[in-house]
């Protein structure tokens, strides 16, 4: 399929989203609308897309790779689409874009490479698009912004209208304060006034997770909540569906946290409990003494090191680390490991696995969501049950992944962030050691 058809479909895509949102063009969408978009195809998909990601579909941030099959179906998924193709079917039976791709509006066509870790090359919205019903989505693009304002049919004015008489972010208030400075559990208290909201429909949500909402009153200005993980967290006020307000919250730990993962509280160990010599590591025995079954689905132990790092931008540094999977029995045979370089509101996740597991991958690249099941992460397999030297070095946004010294994978990052820890997580149990972070 030719380019400008792909971008033709992508065009559709947008148009549909901004049909169902009911929020206008694209084109004069504020980085708030952005922001509740990102959050309300979380709730739809259970998929991140950051709002910087959204910008860059619809063309209000330059750049100049081609979305990610992962993107594309979380964007039709949140029109009720099962994939990408789906929607490609869909619109290709209601007929009409092949013949569109000669009565189009005025914007050229620009080749690009695709995105590190992408298999289709789209162009980014760069593409011509066509009159008519998709002209919102060239209104997307922010070339024709004017044509929005003078555009909108009746039906548009009156749900722009209907939003327009929601109060704007602006009269809401909330911060938080922590009553431990570092360490887990920790205790944070919320200060909010959400008076100006028009009904009861008011929470206080963690972080991304929307589980991880509780309903707080209008008529109150404190409520409380305990974070027993540590991490960056964005907080947030959610105002009927809506994030009005949120903050960034970080949650340090004193030096290395083991600790093993349950549903509701995790269990902690002092670091001095795992340590022996350079390596950290909880062994089988100590989950069991914990009483914590190994079988039929072994539980995930983590180690945590949150604050107490140079400071360090995600575009440049410099890690590695030894690791070992010490428990490859029953659910366990893959001994899946994660390596997790946690930034402002992101992270690079590094996952590994047998050689055979790979396709169970999943990879974060900050702002990319890259899935084993359709990209090759092969070189992210190896042999656990052995100490591996993992790396991952960044200069100028150029990420390259090392495992045992072999490149794994390769990627760019756009957006520096902030650095602000390290965590490590095996499947049953491993083992860690030679631990470095710098520049």
């Amino acid at each position: 399929m030719k380019n400008n058809s792909d971008a033709l479909y992508l065009a559709a895509c947008c148009a549909a989203i901004e049909d169902k949102l009911g929020w206008g063009a694209g084109a004069i969408w504020s980085n708030q609308d952005f922001e509740n978009l990102s959050e309300t195809i979380l709730e739809a998909t259970g998929v991140t897309l950051s709002s910087t990601t959204l910008k860059r579909i619809w063309g209000r941030v330059k750049y100049d790779s081609a979305p990610t099959v992962t993107t594309l179906n979380t964007l039709v998924q949140y029109l009720g689409f099962e994939h990408w193709r789906a929607f490609r079917q869909h619109e290709e039976k209601k007929g009409g874009l092949k013949d569109r791709e000669n009565d189009t509006v005025g914007v050229s066509l620009e080749e690009n490479e695709p995105a590190a870790g992408s298999a289709m090359n789209i162009p980014a919205m760069n593409a011509r698009v066509p009159k008519g019903r998709y002209v919102w989505a060239v209104l997307g693009l922010g070339a024709v912004g004017i044509i929005a304002i003078l555009g909108f049919n009746s039906i548009r004015n009156k749900k722009a209208v209907a939003v327009a008489d929601e109060p704007s972010a602006e009269v809401y208030q909330f911060s938080s304060r922590k009553t431990v400075t570092e360490g887990v559990p920790n205790s944070v208290i919320f200060d909010y006034d959400a008076s100006a909201a028009p009904d009861d429909s008011i929470f206080i949500q963690q972080n991304w997770d929307p589980t991880k909402r509780f309903r707080v009153s209008r008529s109150q200005h404190k409520a409380t909540s305990v974070y027993y993980y540590p991490g960056n967290y964005n907080a947030r006020l959610v105002v009927n569906g809506t994030v009005v307000k949120k903050h960034r919250l970080l949650i340090t730990t004193k030096g290395w946290l083991p600790m093993i993962e349950q549903p509701e509280v995790p269990v902690y160990f002092d670091e001095k409990e795992t340590r022996n010599g350079n390596e950290m590591g909880i062994s089988e025995a100590q989950i069991k003494e914990k009483n914590i079954p190994m079988q039929p689905e072994a539980p995930w132990v983590r180690y945590s090191k949150v604050g107490g790092w140079d400071s360090l931008g995600v575009k440049n540094f410099s890690f590695e680390a030894e690791v070992v999977n010490d428990y490859g029995e029953g659910s366990a045979v893959c001994r899946h490991t994660e390596i997790n370089i946690l930034c402002e509101g992101s992270a690079i996740t590094i996952p590994l696995a047998g050689v055979g597991c790979v396709s169970d991958l999943n990879m974060l690249m900050v702002d990319r969501f890259v899935s084993g099941k359709e990209h090759d992460l092969s070189g992210l397999g190896t042999d656990l049950s052995r100490w591996t030297k993992v790396s991952c070095d960044a200069k100028d946004g150029l990420v390259t992944i090392r495992v045992d010294n072999r490149p794994a994978y390769q990627a760019t990052v756009a957006e520096d962030m902030e650095i602000v820890g390290v965590t490590f997580r095996f499947k049953g149990t491993g083992r860690v050691r030679n631990v470095k972070l710098g520049k």
